[in-house]
């Protein structure tokens, strides 16, 4: 720790670690360089050094510096991708989404991010706090094959080319990737029903695993990193939606999409083709198709929300803070 703030009647006092005391230790005992200290044992230092520096009745705040970010910690960081309209807005490709219409989502809107991991090369790993204010379809043949591509599409337009070094959707693996998009589109187009006889059973439910079928539209679990990741580092995968595209007003939990596809059978005149989601009580979903073969050939629309994540640059140098939701690292 750097810095602790003292605020006593509304006065804020900055100690140095210099004005507090230094302190030397080895593994077998303690020996202090401060002889004003009474305390024998580092727990005593530590406490007689609280007490002095943050008396009855003040309000003391540790702040840290960058360094010692931890998981959990929020930050500030405004997305500024370069693509945006004169209404901040990023206009969605209906070639890519399967659906009818043009939709649009506002990536300036997700600005408060939690620290999920740290990564030995000094970069961050970041999940925006919140989804997006809209939801985006994806729809039939052409939503499936292009689904976790185009995530990643819409997940880059919340980079800050100043202080993030890449983004992908959440449910997406960089170190083994599921495919972007599927070019061999057979198996889940109306040219055949070759899935129901050749893929007996659904997509594995072993997590982090990429069947010899998934660049076909056989699905994957790949999407459990990054589950796995929010949820030991925030406790949930909960998560609520934007109320207006400056995310000045939250509202209840949303569904958001993950970059994960799933291949479902029931038999060999009736299987699916799902784009993963979780759902509003934080629990990782597939009900809804994109395609189906039930005795013949169904699409459907599906919309949710967007939660993308960052990694940070290494190297970066916020002003100290506790990192705290009320407080936190800012990127500006």
């Amino acid at each position: 720790m750097k810095k602790i703030i003292i605020v006593v009647l509304s006065i804020v006092f900055i100690l140095s670690a210099s004005t507090v005391g230094a302190y030397l230790y080895s593994a077998s005992n303690v020996t202090y360089s401060n002889s004003k200290l009474s305390a024998t044992n580092v727990q005593q230092a530590i406490e007689e050094i609280y007490n002095k520096s943050c008396p009855s009745k003040a309000i003391c705040q540790w702040k840290k510096d960058w360094a010692h970010v931890a998981i959990g910690d929020y930050v500030v960081m405004t997305p500024n991708p370069g693509t945006l309209d004169s209404q901040n807005r990023y206009p969605t490709d209906t070639s890519k989404t399967g659906y009818s219409s043009v939709q649009y989502i506002y990536p300036k809107e997700l600005k408060l991010w939690r620290v999920i991991k740290k990564n030995s090369d000094g970069t961050v790993d970041m999940v925006s706090e919140y989804v997006s204010s809209t939801n985006v379809y994806f729809s039939g043949t052409t939503g499936y094959a292009n689904f976790v591509g185009y995530l990643n599409t819409l997940a880059d337009q919340y980079k800050n080319p100043t202080y993030t070094k890449s983004t992908r959707h959440m449910g997406y693996y960089p170190s083994n990737p599921q495919t972007s998009t599927i070019t061999d589109t057979s198996y889940f187009d109306e040219t055949s029903t070759k899935a129901g006889t050749e893929w007996t059973s659904s997509t594995t439910s072993t997590l982090k695993q990429k069947p010899s079928n998934e660049a076909l539209g056989g699905g994957d679990t790949l999407y459990a990193y990054d589950t796995e990741a929010v949820q030991n580092s925030l406790g949930t995968l909960k998560a609520k939606k934007c109320n207006d595209n400056t995310c000045s007003k939250q509202g209840t939990e949303t569904s958001y999409w993950l970059a994960s596809r799933i291949y479902g059978y029931n038999s060999p005149t009736y299987f699916n083709f799902i784009g993963r989601y979780v759902n509003t009580g934080g629990a990782i979903d597939n009900y809804y198709y994109l395609r189906r073969y039930n005795s013949r050939w169904y699409s459907s629309s599906n919309r949710y929300a967007i939660r993308p994540i960052v990694t940070l640059k290494s190297g970066l140098t916020p002003n100290d803070a506790p990192g705290t939701k009320d407080n936190p690292f800012v990127l500006s």
